[in-house]
C-alpha cells in the first residue's frame, strides 16, 4: 500500500505556514530605516559614487556582521525559519498532486455568460459537406489520393522539406516503379497540384502599402483576416475536451480565500470583459504574438516579422504544442531598411530608421486588426469545436513577445517601463512605480501633437523621443478602447527570467568565484540521465541556448557554495526560488506573495554584487555601480501578470519562438531566396492543407468508431541515455556471467510490485538472468550482498531459492503529475555495473534516490518528512520468484522486486544561506557503506545530490562519473528539476 501524498494546499495553509508568511510580509514591508539594504553603508542609492564605498576589506566584513544582526536580516530569517527547523516541522505545502480547486463562476446562470445560441456545423463537418458537393464519392474519404498508404506517402513528401527536384527524383526511382509501391501521382507537379486542391485555411491578402513616411519604398503586406482565423480555430473538433468558454475564479480552499491561477479563464482580464459584456455573449480572449526574427544563416541580413494569434479558449497544454497548430500566422510585416529614403548622416546613424519601422509596424497592425477592432463591440457568430453556435466578442488579453517587441507595441522608448511609470533611473529600485495605462500613453502622444500641430513625421518623432515615445501617432491598439495595453504586455519568462539570469546574476557569480573554479565544480557534478552535464566546464562555451541557461540554473547554487559571500548566496537562492515558482503551471495567491518576498530578498542583498573588492558586476570599463537593468525591474510585474492572465506559461515566448522555426525559417528555406514572401505564403498554405486534411481523416476515424473507448496515456519512455539497458558478453571473468545479458529487452514492462498501480516499470526480461549471488556481488562490488539478503529475510543462512538472482540495470519510476499538468512525469534510475561489463559506458551508474520509510502509513508524506536518502546499488529478484508461466501459458504469481541500497543520513536543519539539506554516507566500523534491502516500490524518486565543495573544488579528486561513489558528503539539490522543487521542497 502506497502512502498517500499530502493533498494539495493543505500543508502550506497550516498554522506554521501562515505565521511564516505573516512574518515575512511584515519584514518586507518594514520601514527602510529598519531594513539595512547595503552591507556597507546601509543605503540603496543606485547612483552612489564609488567614493561611498568603504575600501578596507576588514571594515566591510565587520559591517556585514552587524548587518546580519540587524532587522535587515528579518525577511531572510523568516523565509528560512521553517526550513531550518527541520523536515518534521516544515509546513510548505507539498505539490505532488493537482491542487484541490474550488470554483466560483464570474456570472450567475441567470446572467447568461457564454450562452449557446443554437446548433452549428463544425469545421470538419463543413469540409465533408463541401467535398460531397464537389462530387467526391461518399465513401472515398482520401480523394484525390488512391488510399491511405498513398496519402501517408504524400504527407511525408510535403512535410519532409524536399525540393521539387528531389521529389521528382524520388517519384522516378526504380523502387517506386514496383506496382505495390507506385504512388498515384506521376510527378512533383501532379503531386503539388493535388495538394493545392485540398481544403485549406483562411485566404491570404496581398496589399501594397502606401507608407507616407517613406513613399519611395516598395512595401507589401501579406496578411489574413484574424476573425476568420479565430473562427477556423474555434471550430476545430481536435480541441474538444481542451477548451473553456466562461471565466471562473478558482480557489485552493473551500473557504475561497486563496485564489488559484492556471488557464487564461482563471485570470482577472477575461472576467472583467465578461462582466462588461451583454448577457449571453461569450468572450473570446485573443492572444497575440509577434517578434522579428532572422531567416538567413551565416550570410545576409534577412528578417521577417511574423504576427500570430490564438484563442484563450484553448487550454495552454494544447495551445503550446506546435504540432497542435493552435497559433495561426496572420501576417508577415515587412522589415524595411529604408534604402530608398533620404537621411542625413546623423539621422542614418541615429534612431530615425528604427522609429520609422515602428510607425510601419503599427500601420500594418492597424490594417490586420481593423475588423477585429469592430468585433470588440459587435458580437461575431462562431461555431465552437462541439458544433454549438455562440456569439463572441473578441478582446485582446495577452501579447506574447520579448521586451523589445513590447516596447515597440506600446510605442515607448526602451528607457521606460511598459507596465508602470518607471524610467531608467528607477529600474534598480526594490519596488515598482504606479501602473501605466493605455490612456496615459495616448495622452502623451496627443500632448506632443497638440504642442506641434503642424509637425512633419520626422519632427514629430524627434519631439516624441524627448518624452520617452517612439513617435507612433496612432498605435494599433488605439481603437481597442476596452483594452489596457499595459496589462496585456506580459513579462516574458523566457527572456526576462531564464536568459536574464544567465546574462546578469550568473555572470556576477562567475566573476566573484572565478571562471576556472566554476569549471572545476561543474566537472564534479554527478551525471544524471536526461539532464546536461557540463563535464568540460562552461567558460569556453561560445553559444548559449535557453536550454543551456535552464541547465545552469539547476546547479548554480550548488556550485557556488563554499566560495561565495553569504549575501550573494542569499540573493542567488532568492532569485532561483523566484524563477522556479514563477514557472509553476498552477500558482496560488499565497505563492504570488512568496514571489514578492523572493524578489524583495534579492533586492535587499544585491548590493554585494557591486562591492569593488568582490568584483561581481563588471562592465567593459570596470565595476558598475548600479542595477538599472530592465529585466531586473520587470520581475516586479510578474505577480500582476499572473493575476491578470493566468500562469506564466500562458504568456511565455517559448511557443512563438518555436513557431518561428515552423512557419518562418522553414518556409524561407523552401524558397529560392528571391521574392520570398509569396513563396513562403504558398508553402505555408500547403503545409496547412496537409495538416488539416490529416486531422480531418483522424476526425472521420474517431467519429466512425462503433464505441468510444478511453485512450490510455502514452507510457513510452523514449529517452535512451547512458548506454541503454543491456548489452552482451562479459569482461568480469565469472563463468556464469557470460552470455546472460538479456537481448530481448523490448518495450514490454512489468510492474515492480503486487499492486497494479506500482510507480516502477522494469523490462520484461532482466539484464542478468539466473546469476549466483556471489557472482552478482563481485560484478556490482557489493561484498555485503549475501549478508544484506539474510538480514532482510531475518535468516542466518541464504535460503535455497535465493541463491540465484535476476538483475535489472534500471527502473523507470512514474512521478506524480505536477499541478496543472496532466501528463505523468517519468525518470529512469540506474543501478548498473561499469568496466566489468560490455556496455557503451565504462563507468558504473548507481543513482541516489529518495526512499519512503513508512509507505503503509496513513500519515500524508509531505516534503522530506518521512523520506530518507540512499544510493541504489542493485535491482533484483530471486530467479525462482520471477514470473513463471503455467501449463496454459498464463503468468503465475507476481514477485516482489527488491532494491539494495547504501544508507545516507540527512541533516535535521537546512543550511542557513542555501536552504539545502545535507546527506552523508553511513559507513560501518571498517569503512564499508551500510547496506540494506527494501522493496523497489519504497523508492519514491531520484534524489539529486551534489558534492559539498570547500573553497577549492580541486580538493575533491573525483569526476562527474565517480563523485557519487567516492564522495561521502552532499547537498540535496532542490533546484535539480522543476518536479523535485515542487514535490519535495
Amino acid at each position: 500500500m502506497q502512502r498517500r501524498r499530502a493533498q494539495g494546499i493543505a500543508g502550506r495553509t497550516g498554522h506554521a505556514a501562515r505565521e511564516m508568511r505573516k512574518e515575512a510580509s511584515a519584514a518586507v514591508n518594514a520601514d527602510a530605516e529598519l531594513f539595512t539594504d547595503s552591507v556597507l553603508d546601509g543605503s540603496d542609492d543606485e547612483d552612489n559614487d564609488a567614493g561611498g564605498w568603504i575600501d578596507e576589506e576588514t571594515q566591510f566584513f565587520e559591517n556585514e556582521a552587524k548587518d546580519s544582526a540587524s532587522s535587515g536580516e528579518a525577511s531572510w530569517q523568516s523565509y528560512i525559519n521553517e526550513a531550518v527547523a527541520g523536515p518534521e516541522k516544515r509546513s510548505r505545502y507539498n505539490r505532488t498532486t493537482v491542487l484541490p480547486e474550488y470554483y466560483r463562476p464570474i456570472l450567475t446562470p441567470e446572467e447568461e455568460a457564454a450562452l449557446i445560441h443554437g446548433e452549428g456545423t463544425c469545421f470538419f463537418s463543413y469540409l465533408e459537406q463541401q467535398r460531397l458537393q464537389e462530387g467526391v464519392p461518399a465513401g472515398d474519404t482520401v480523394f484525390p489520393w488512391s488510399d491511405r498508404k498513398d496519402w501517408s506517402l504524400a504527407r511525408w513528401l510535403m512535410m519532409s522539406g524536399l525540393s521539387v527536384g528531389k521529389m521528382n527524383e524520388f517519384i522516378k526511382l526504380d523502387w517506386t516503379k514496383d506496382p505495390a509501391r507506385r504512388p498515384s501521382f506521376t510527378s512533383a507537379y501532379d503531386f503539388l497540384r493535388r495538394i493545392d486542391s485540398l481544403p485549406g485555411g483562411p485566404q491570404w491578402n496581398v496589399q501594397p502599402l502606401e507608407f507616407l513616411d517613406a513613399p519611395d519604398e516598395d512595401l507589401t503586406l501579406y496578411w489574413r483576416e484574424p476573425v476568420e482565423c479565430l473562427q477556423w480555430l474555434e471550430g476545430n473538433p481536435a480541441y474538444q475536451g481542451h477548451v473553456s468558454f466562461a471565466p471562473i475564479e478558482a480557489f485552493t480552499d473551500p473557504e475561497m480565500t486563496n485564489r488559484l491561477y492556471s488557464e487564461v479563464h482563471t485570470g482577472r482580464l477575461w472576467a472583467e470583459h465578461q462582466r462588461n459584456a451583454p448577457p449571453g455573449v461569450t468572450i473570446l480572449p485573443l492572444i497575440i504574438g509577434s517578434d522579428a526574427t532572422h531567416v538567413t544563416n551565416f550570410s545576409g541580413d534577412g528578417k521577417m516579422h511574423p504576427v500570430y494569434i490564438s484563442s484563450g479558449h484553448i487550454h495552454a497544454a494544447i495551445r503550446n504544442q506546435p504540432s497542435r497548430r493552435a497559433f495561426v500566422l496572420v501576417g508577415y510585416i515587412p522589415v524595411c531598411k529604408f534604402v530608398h529614403t533620404a537621411f542625413t548622416k546623423q539621422e542614418r546613424k541615429g534612431t530615425l530608421p528604427g522609429r520609422l519601422q515602428a510607425r510601419l509596424f503599427h500601420h500594418c497592425m492597424n490594417i490586420i486588426f481593423r475588423k477585429t477592432q469592430l468585433a470588440t463591440k459587435t458580437p461575431v457568430a462562431m461555431v465552437d469545436c462541439y458544433g454549438k453556435l455562440r456569439k463572441e466578442l473578441i478582446h485582446p488579453v495577452i501579447n506574447i513577445a520579448d521586451r523589445e517587441e513590447h516596447h515597440l507595441t506600446a510605442g515607448l522608448a526602451h528607457n521606460c517601463c511598459f507596465s508602470c511609470e518607471a524610467v531608467q533611473q528607477q529600474f534598480g529600485d526594490p519596488d515598482p512605480c504606479e501602473p501605466l495605462s493605455s490612456a496615459e500613453i495616448l495622452s502623451r502622444i496627443r500632448a506632443v501633437r497638440g504642442a506641434n500641430p503642424t509637425a512633419a513625421p520626422r519632427e514629430f518623432i524627434s519631439k516624441c523621443s524627448e518624452v520617452g515615445l517612439l513617435g507612433v501617432e496612432h498605435p494599433w491598439w488605439e481603437e481597442f478602447t476596452d483594452t489596457n495595453i499595459c496589462r496585456i504586455l506580459c513579462t516574458d519568462p523566457l527572456h526576462s527570467l531564464h536568459k536574464a539570469f544567465k546574462d546578469h546574476t550568473w555572470s556576477w557569480v562567475v566573476n566573484m568565484v572565478g571562471a576556472s573554479e566554476i569549471d572545476e565544480r561543474f566537472k564534479r557534478i554527478p551525471r544524471t540521465q536526461g539532464y546536461r552535464c557540463f563535464d568540460g566546464g562552461i567558460s569556453k562555451m561560445s553559444q548559449w541556448s535557453i536550454k543551456d541557461a535552464r541547465n545552469i540554473e539547476r546547479y548554480a547554487l550548488a556550485v557556488a557554495t563554499g566560495n561565495l559571500h553569504r549575501r550573494a548566496l542569499q540573493a542567488l537562492r532568492a532569485e532561483l526560488d523566484f524563477i522556479y515558482t514563477a514557472d509553476w503551471e498552477q500558482i496560488s495567491e499565497q505563492d504570488l506573495e512568496f514571489l514578492t518576498i523572493y524578489n524583495s530578498i534579492f533586492h535587499k542583498n544585491k548590493s554585494i554584487f557591486i562591492h569593488p573588492q568582490l568584483g561581481g558586476r563588471k562592465g567593459k570599463k570596470g565595476m558598475m555601480k548600479h542595477f538599472r537593468i530592465p529585466k531586473l525591474h520587470a520581475r516586479h510585474h510578474f505577480p500582476d501578470n499572473i493575476r491578470d492572465c493566468g500562469a506564466s506559461r500562458n504568456f511565455s515566448a517559448q511557443v512563438t519562438e518555436r513557431y518561428h522555426i515552423d512557419v518562418v525559417k522553414d518556409a524561407y528555406a523552401a524558397t529560392n531566396r528571391r521574392d520570398v514572401a509569396p513563396q513562403m505564403v504558398r508553402w505555408l498554405n500547403r503545409q496547412e492543407q496537409v495538416l488539416q486534411f490529416d486531422a480531418y481523416l483522424n476526425w472521420l476515424d474517431e467519429r466512425d468508431k462503433p464505441a468510444a473507448t478511453p485512450c490510455d496515456l502514452d507510457t513510452t519512455f523514449d529517452e535512451e541515455i547512458d548506454g541503454g539497458s543491456g548489452g552482451g558478453g562479459s569482461g568480469s571473468g565469472q563463468d556464469d556471467i557470460n552470455d546472460t545479458v538479456s537481448e530481448d529487452l523490448e518495450d514490454q514492462d512489468i510492474s515492480g510490485n503486487n499492486s497494479s498501480h506500482s510507480p516502477h516499470q522494469l523490462n520484461k526480461l532482466p539484464a542478468l538472468r539466473n546469476q549466483k549471488v556471489q557472482a552478482v556481488a563481485d560484478l556490482f562490488e557489493i561484498p555485503e550482498l549475501e549478508l544484506a539478503i539474510c538480514e532482510h529475510l531475518a535468516t542466518e543462512k541464504l535460503p535455497p531459492d535465493w541463491k540465484r538472482l535476476d538483475v535489472w540495470f534500471h527502473s523507470t519510476v512514474e512521478l506524480p503529475a505536477l499541478p496543472g499538468n496532466e501528463r505523468p512525469h517519468r525518470e529512469r534510475i540506474l543501478a548498473r555495473p561499469g568496466q566489468g561489463h560490455q556496455l557503451q559506458d565504462r563507468f558504473a551508474r548507481f543513482y541516489s534516490v529518495f526512499v519512503d520509510e513508512k509507505p503503509a502509513s496513513e500519515e500524508a508524506q509531505d516534503g522530506l518528512r518521512g523520506l530518507s536518502v540512499a544510493q541504489l546499488c542493485l535491482i533484483f529478484c530471486p530467479s525462482s520468484h520471477h514470473r513463471q508461466t503455467g501449463d496454459d501459458g498464463q503468468i503465475v504469481g507476481t514477485p516482489q522486486y527488491l532494491a539494495l541500497l547504501h544508507h545516507f543520513t540527512t541533516s535535521d536543519k537546512a543550511d542557513q544561506d542555501t536552504l539545502f539539506f545535507t546527506a552523508s554516507r553511513v559507513r560501518d566500523a571498517i569503512g564499508r557503506p551500510k547496506a540494506y534491502i527494501v522493496p523497489l516500490d519504497h523508492i519514491v524518486q531520484p534524489a539529486p545530490l551534489t558534492p559539498r565543495f570547500g573553497e577549492k573544488a580541486t580538493t575533491l579528486k573525483v569526476t562527474n562519473d565517480t563523485c557519487i561513489d567516492q564522495c561521502d558528503d552532499f547537498f540535496i539539490n532542490s533546484f535539480h528539476s522543476a518536479h523535485t522543487y515542487q514535490t519535495i521542497f
